[in-house]
């Protein structure tokens, strides 16, 4: 019975990447850019797809257009749903902006925001052979809940979350690349009051909460990305984020990536660690770009 289960969800993913690939090629034939899909699947029933579309406007300044889509749901919670669009543009050899508006949606929280994201290549400055990237980030998002408030919280006053990015990455030869990010999250009032509010209402176990709620208070990223091929990138990250009411997640990430032609297929493995409970997440992103 267990085999045939896992018989099952592999003729499923067949099936869904098999569709997705017959949209990809449509879409990405449509589009001076490309477009990419993904299926992810995790413990609690927990499944997700996204897609992504680019779009090349041209001009001097490179001008490109995204739309991206993600949807999520386990353990019996409400579908969450991201939409976001960016619009990016490189100025001379060493800039790259981003600009970038989102929103998400469940049954308990909505999230609205925009924010303005960079990249700095260094080594043009002293015309260096490896790469030395400088990544900085702003963004601000407004948090309300989905429903009205019971009239004792009535007065609670939703906050406003912004966002500060920086990050550094460094080329080690032409097949290494390591890097740093860090994001620091500020309010203008207390999120834990809010935080605390929709838990007991929603009953969300502690471990679970973060991924619902949304209210990080800081997340530190490392990784290394390895290049065995010119077809093949390995990825290999590390990520610690806590949130406004003192958990901590810490996750470790898998990911190569194979290129061949127009198209690439990515396979994500990740493991988190929450609340003494440790998850593994997969992800397979099929992406088309002629």
């Amino acid at each position: 019975m267990v085999a045939e289960r896992a018989a099952g969800r592999r003729l499923d993913l067949v099936r869904g990447l098999g569709g997705a690939a017959c949209v990809l090629v449509l879409a990405g034939q449509a589009l001076a850019g490309g477009v990419s899909a993904a299926l992810g699947w995790g413990p609690d029933r927990y499944r997700s797809t996204a897609l992504n579309v680019e779009t090349d406007l041209g001009g001097r300044r490179y001008w490109q257009a995204g739309l991206d889509y993600f949807q999520a749901q386990g353990g019996g919670a409400s579908t969450l749903r991201e939409y976001a669009f960016n619009l990016s543009a490189t100025f001379g050899d060493s800039l790259d902006l981003a600009l970038s508006a989102g929103r998400t949606r469940d049954a308990r929280l909505h999230i609205d925001g925009a924010g303005l994201d960079g990249r700095w290549y260094l080594q043009r400055l002293w015309q260096g052979r490896g790469e030395t990237r400088l990544d900085f980030g702003y963004s601000r998002n407004r948090y309300r809940p989905a429903r009205p408030l019971p009239r004792l919280v009535g007065r609670l006053r939703t906050p406003v979350q912004e966002r500060f990015t920086l990050g550094f990455s460094q080329g080690l030869g032409d097949r290494i690349h390591v890097y740093a990010l860090r994001d620091d999250y500020r309010y203008d009032r207390d999120p834990a009051r809010l935080a605390a509010l929709l838990i007991r209402r929603l009953r969300i176990p502690p471990s679970r909460a973060l991924f619902l709620l949304g209210l990080p208070d800081r997340t530190d990223v490392l990784g290394v990305s390895l290049l065995p091929t010119e077809r093949l990138t390995v990825d290999l990250t590390r990520t610690d984020t806590r949130d406004v009411l003192g958990q901590r997640i810490r996750s470790l990430t898998l990911a190569p990536v194979y290129r061949w032609g127009a198209w690439s297929l990515g396979v994500s493995a990740s493991r988190s660690e929450a609340g003494g409970r440790e998850d593994l997440f997969m992800e397979v992103t099929l992406g088309y770009f002629p």
